[in-house]
């Protein structure tokens, strides 16, 4: 037998009376069928609570909301904070004389066309035209419309000679953005 709350049930012995039963045993306790018993009114009803159904979807949306944004937010940022960092690496290995580093932050479609002395060549004519790199600041990012893995990053430029500013054609080879070329905007 199902073990039954304790409450008034038909008495198993005269079926035209109540019996209580305590939740284990029946007692001697016993009322007339259909009058209730003595006193009793009967389990007060059961509410529903209505909170656990407004404060956990709101709670499940704010969790689905944090993971997407943990997902999302840093490919986002990533795709401007990319570019602009792989910009200052390059100009700093260049300030800094480790043009070996420099060249290797190079693309690929550089580096096939020109070899490590004709870099070097290149690098020594930019000096005499312009001047020795002594300060940068790589800080905007222009995505280049139809190639996700090509931007534009503006740089300002303060050489031995003058200032200037220029766009660092920024092309991203196998999730590592490199320097392929850049352009002068003002001088």
């Amino acid at each position: 037998m199902q073990q039954q709350p304790p409450g008034w049930y038909p008495n198993p012995a005269n079926p035209t009376e109540l019996r209580w039963w305590d939740g284990s045993t029946w007692t001697n306790h016993t009322a007339p069928m259909g009058s209730g018993a003595p006193g009793w009114t009967g389990p007060p009803p059961r509410r529903r609570r209505i909170w656990p159904w407004i404060v956990f979807p709101i709670f499940g949306l704010f969790l689905l909301m944090g993971v997407c944004a943990a997902i999302f937010v840093p490919r986002v940022v990533g795709a401007f904070k990319h570019p602009v960092d792989a910009a200052n690496v390059y100009y700093r290995d260049l300030r800094d004389g480790r043009l070996n580093d420099a060249y290797a932050h190079l693309c690929t479609a550089y580096r096939a066309d020109m070899s490590y002395e004709q870099y070097l060549e290149q690098v020594r004519r930019d000096e005499d035209d312009l001047g020795h790199v002594t300060k940068f600041n790589a800080h905007q990012v222009h995505r280049v419309s139809g190639h996700s893995d090509e931007a534009l990053v503006d740089v300002d430029l303060a050489t031995t000679q003058r200032k200037f500013a220029v766009q660092a054609r920024m092309v991203d080879e196998g999730g590592h953005w490199h320097w392929c070329g850049r352009q002068t905007i003002t001088e």
